[in-house]
Parts: C-alpha cells; sequence; structure tokens
C-alpha cells in the first residue's frame, strides 16, 4: 500500500511538472489553445463567405484519359485561362460559376459554366478537399452543352487569399468527351 502511495505521488508531480513546462510562453504547445487558435479562424471556412478565382487550365482529349501518355498530352493537350466567383451559403455548400478560354483568336470565352461544390474543412489547417459536379455551355470550337464531375484540394495560406488545384471529368453533348484541370488563386472575403 505504501508503495503505491508513494507511486501515486510520484506520477502527480510528473504531471504537474509537465503541465507547468506546457504551459510556460516559450515552450512549443501542440494542444488546442484557445487564444491561440482564435487568432487562425480565417483558417476554418466560414459561412457566407465570397472568393473570386483566377486560374491556368490544361485540358485532355477523352482518348488521352482512356490511355495516358505524355506523347498524347503534348499532342491533344490545351493549355487556358480562366476566373470564376464563388459563395457559400454555408460552411459546406456553395455553388460556382466559371469562364475560361484556350486561345483568343476565335471566341474570347470558350466555355461558361456552374457547380455545386461541397467542401470539407479540416480543422485551422487551411485544407478543404471538395467535390463538384454541374454543367456549362461550350461556345468554341463547337456550340454545345457540358456536365462535369469533379474534385479538389484548396489551401488557405493567409486571411483572404488561398491556391488550388482541380481536376474535372466533362461529359459533352456534341463531341467527345474530356478532362479538364485548374490550378490557381482564391480570394475570398
Amino acid at each position: 500500500m505504501v508503495c503505491t502511495l508513494t507511486a501515486t505521488a510520484a506520477l502527480a508531480a510528473t504531471a504537474d511538472e509537465v503541465a507547468v513546462r506546457y504551459d510556460a510562453p516559450d515552450a512549443t504547445d501542440r494542444t488546442i489553445n484557445p487564444e491561440r487558435d482564435r487568432n487562425r479562424d480565417w483558417m476554418s471556412y466560414k459561412a457566407n463567405e465570397l472568393n473570386f478565382s483566377f486560374f491556368g487550365t490544361g485540358t485532355v482529349g477523352e482518348d488521352t484519359l482512356r490511355h495516358p501518355s505524355t506523347r498524347r498530352v503534348e499532342r491533344d493537350g490545351r493549355l487556358g485561362l480562366g476566373a470564376g466567383v464563388s459563395y457559400f451559403f454555408c460552411r459546406y455548400v456553395g455553388f460556382e460559376g466559371y469562364a475560361y478560354t484556350e486561345s483568343t483568336s476565335h471566341a474570347f470565352v470558350h466555355n461558361a459554366g456552374g457547380d455545386l461544390v461541397v467542401r470539407v474543412p479540416i480543422g485551422n489547417t487551411g485544407l478543404a478537399p471538395y467535390v463538384f459536379g454541374g454543367a456549362g455551355r461550350q461556345f468554341d470550337p463547337v456550340v454545345q452543352w457540358t456536365a462535369d464531375a469533379g474534385g479538389g484540394l484548396e489551401w488557405r495560406f493567409a486571411p483572404h487569399v488561398g491556391i488550388f488545384v482541380d481536376a474535372r471529368y466533362v461529359w459533352a453533348d456534341e463531341t467527345k468527351d474530356y478532362g479538364l484541370g485548374r490550378l490557381g488563386l482564391k480570394f475570398g472575403f
């Protein structure tokens, strides 16, 4: 019994020492600290967010998606630029509208569309994986309706600025299906 009481007292003293060590201002604390984490609220993704995005695109044809190779990507791939706006009416669900072009020699806007976006923010890490699906209209080189679905990842590294990357499969009404990838910046308010 004396040994048990001595061991318990020693453990309690060690626990107090550890608690004091982690409460010290210069110690590295990996626990949840509400005061410190309050300053990182911008990383948690809020409801009623309005975001503007600017991105680069890369598209590849259906044959390249089914039989990927660097030679096919070089031959069939196209690059472009675009912009979008999104609004999240709750933390997890929102809408996005976007437009992009792959060549300014014909129409200035090649594609425009909209998606329903579902994101899952990971705590206060600034990371938010997301999935989306929607429809749009292609204006050049063929006028047609499209539908798309895909997924991506956004990372906020500053209070109103983040980067994102996503990929989608696009079902085309008149032509073969294709894949579209985007990489860009988001500015949120």
